[in-house]
């Protein structure tokens, strides 16, 4: 007699338990038989047809794989999955719960979960395509901040130049945007919430890097960037009373650091360009929270006719029309009242128009063309 071994985990710790055997280590259930079947040695002849059942092996596997699933256990979850899908690769839980413990890449996120809908009975569709929205969701900030960390590092402990890593952090933004959004589309999902954990992942790197690094001119000016990416990633016809409180605090931010980099006694040039993102970071936050006051554009040492600009107003263009069909009416009418004064009596004015009905437009059409003209150069405003 073999002694008694898991197939699951190979744990020769099992104990009787309620008329089953228990796997001590993975939980896993045999019943007598089973136990039985599991302890003879040698060779056992069969003879006729065999079908083997698989069933209670999928049960099996995709119960590990949702216990390492609710311990966060990720490997093993992923790796009880793909022993589900080796016997039946259709199974839609198995692709779900495989999607779930992704990790890596969106491509794959969105490629299980896809699976899971296309093998999934019709009414189970919504609900996982909720499931995928919520996944990519979580994983967007996750994804962003694990870029950052790794390509900035702890106090900025560059792993390239700053200008190469500020381009990965770029890329992943791109990649968000285009394969990610399109999957919000297709499913309907609003993008406010990815956008805010996405720019406020960012916002708290930036924030991070503020009471932790040194403050350079470089150190300063890639936290600003980083701070544009962020402002950048928040589409400009979304805004939600939420989504607008988010940009207030990255703009403040901007702000902020701009100060800062003023006091890196930056070159004439770079003043100037300084002074530039300050007057439109100012711009953003009047436009924002309409409440905002705005600061003493002096302090900055923005000349006088540069910081007006932020008091004004832009004064709407006032609409006008134009009275072509006006033109062209009095234009119609007048020709009609030449011909009536050319004829000498109403008779004769039915007559002319009877018998010389193309001289009477003849001579009418070049009244309706002039009028239209004059009435065209004519615009007045439109009433409100």
């Amino acid at each position: 007699m073999k002694q008694l071994t898991c197939e699951m985990c190979g744990s020769t710790d099992l104990i009787k338990q309620d008329g089953v055997f228990v796997c001590q280590n993975c939980g896993t259930k045999y019943s007598v038989e089973e136990a039985k079947k599991m302890m003879v040695e040698g060779t056992v002849e069969v003879t006729g047809t065999v079908k083997i059942d698989k069933n209670s092996d999928i049960d099996k596997y995709l119960e590990l794989s949702q216990k390492a699933d609710e311990v966060n256990q990720t490997a093993d979850a992923i790796k009880y999955c793909d022993m589900v899908l080796e016997i039946e690769p259709h199974n839609y839980k198995a692709w779900i719960i495989k999607g779930h413990n992704e990790y890596g890449s969106y491509d794959r996120i969105i490629k299980y979960y896809e699976n899971a809908i296309e093998y999934a009975p019709a009414e189970q569709h919504a609900e996982i395509g909720k499931q995928l929205i919520k996944k990519l969701e979580d994983f967007c900030p996750y994804q962003m901040s694990d870029t950052l960390s790794s390509k900035f590092g702890s106090f900025w402990a560059f792993a390239g130049t700053p200008e190469e890593d500020l381009g990965k952090v770029e890329n992943s933004i791109y990649i968000i945007k285009e394969e990610v959004f399109p999957i919000f589309k297709k499913y309907n999902a609003s993008l406010d919430e990815v956008e805010i954990q996405v720019s406020l992942s960012i916002r708290n790197f930036s924030i991070c890097a503020w009471n932790d690094a040194q403050h350079t001119n470089i150190t300063l000016a890639i936290m600003l960037d980083i701070l544009e990416l962020a402002d950048s990633f928040v589409s400009i016809n979304n805004k939600s009373k939420e989504l607008k409180s988010h940009l207030i605090l990255i703009n403040k931010d901007k702000l902020l650091i701009l100060e800062e980099l003023l006091n890196c006694r930056p070159t004439p040039e770079e003043r100037q360009t300084l002074n530039d993102k300050i007057i439109k970071c100012c711009k953003k936050l009047k436009e924002f929270d309409p409440t905002y006051t705005m600061p003493d554009m002096s302090k900055y040492g923005i000349p006088s006719n540069q910081s007006s600009k932020l008091a004004q107003t832009p004064q709407p263009v006032a609409k006008t029309k134009r009275h072509t069909g006006l033109g062209a009416l009095i234009g119609f009418v007048l020709g009609v009242l030449i011909i009536f004064a050319i004829s000498g009596s109403v008779d004769m004015f039915f007559y002319m128009l009877d018998k010389s009905f193309g001289s009477a437009v003849g001579i009418v059409l070049p009244f309706i063309f002039i009028g239209a003209v004059i009435g065209a150069c004519i615009k007045t405003k439109k009433k409100k």
